[in-house]
């Protein structure tokens, strides 16, 4: 299996290149109101506009976020129930492309990473040092269940007070 990887912070991760369409420099973003707060923008890549996450929000490494000014934008196109949706993926650098077998990539300790266990696929020894596979499918999948969730959660909570006034 191929694998692209790419730091955040100091910290080293990847993801299966068959996923990556191109990786770019970071582009004027455009905010959209009322976005998450993980998602960065939107940038116009060729014509077409592609929402770009900022990933050390999505891992919830926020307070390393602080120092970044420039990086890349990885792009990837996932499956989603509305067929392929390409999404942007900010990083601060890359990496390597590299190839890895299978029974290369070792489970991760439980308290190795802040990430969840769900959005890790497991960890690689590199040249340079571990790094932390991620599942690029299942870590944007569960960022926005969570935001849905919170949606529904503060609907809820908004429902109940205007019926208790009422």
């Amino acid at each position: 299996m191929e694998f692209i990887s790419f730091l955040l912070g100091t910290k080293a991760y990847a993801i299966d290149v068959p996923h990556v369409r191109e990786v770019v420099d970071t582009p004027t973003l455009s905010r959209l109101p009322n976005a998450p707060a993980w998602i960065t923008g939107v940038m116009n890549l060729r014509g077409r506009v592609v929402p770009v996450v900022d990933l050390r929000r999505v891992l919830e490494l926020v307070a390393e976020a602080a120092g970044r000014t420039r990086g890349y934008v990885i792009v990837v196109e996932l499956p989603s129930e509305e067929g392929v949706i390409t999404v942007g993926m900010a990083v601060d650098s890359v990496i390597e492309v590299f190839d890895l077998g299978v029974t290369e990539l070792t489970a991760s300790p439980r308290f190795a990473e802040r990430t969840s266990p769900a959005y890790l696929r497991g960890m690689a020894r590199r040249p340079h040092g571990l790094v932390a596979v991620i599942d690029a499918e299942k870590i944007l999948a569960a960022r926005e269940e969570t935001e849905a969730d919170s949606r529904s959660t503060a609907m809820s909570a908004f429902s109940m007070t205007s019926g208790a006034t009422t």
